[in-house]
């Protein structure tokens, strides 16, 4: 039996389903990996040094290294900031209040989860940028357990959203 086209909201989520899968499909087969765009991005970065420069090799190589180092401090603020957010999470007592939150919205209610963990994230990402990411990603499965009709695809999404938009506003807006 043909299946019945779509009309209304569930055709357009059909029709955006469709094309993420087409560009998850492209991507992955045209997009290199994050270490061969690092090594094409080191070579530019020696020989714009060489050839705009007038630098030597050695002295390229040199001055990429240097400078490699000189982000340590920064790289290190970073991991230091992420780690005490994880520990300020991943406690016996934060898990049992996300259980306990996760719990709160109505389960044949899909959008009251999204927005739930929508608010947390925003909530999290206030305070600090490092919270949101680790927060937030410790709360969708919680949120996934307890409200199974909600798509996970729209909970991951929605934890996203403090850090991808109030981060900067917010009391680490530093970072």
């Amino acid at each position: 039996m043909p299946e019945q086209p779509q009309t209304g909201m569930g055709s357009i989520i059909a029709i955006v389903g469709d094309a993420g899968d087409r560009l998850c499909r492209f991507t992955q087969r045209w997009i290199p990996d994050s270490w061969v765009v690092c090594m094409i991005l080191t070579v530019t970065a020696i020989l714009l040094a060489m050839f705009g420069a007038d630098a030597t090799l050695n002295e390229s190589v040199l001055a990429w290294g240097n400078g490699m180092w000189s982000l340590l401090e920064l790289a290190m603020q970073f991991t230091i900031a992420m780690i005490a957010a994880h520990a300020c999470v991943a406690s016996r007592p934060v898990y049992r209040f996300l259980d306990w939150l996760a719990d709160l919205p109505d389960k044949n209610r899909p959008v009251q989860a999204i927005a739930m963990i929508g608010a947390y994230s925003l909530v999290t990402g206030y305070l600090n940028w490092a919270l949101s990411v680790v927060a937030s990603a410790l709360f969708v499965p919680f949120i996934a357990r307890r409200n199974p009709k909600a798509d996970i695809r729209v909970i991951i999404a929605a934890g996203y959203l403090g850090i991808c938009t109030i981060w900067h506003g917010g009391l680490s807006g530093s970072a």
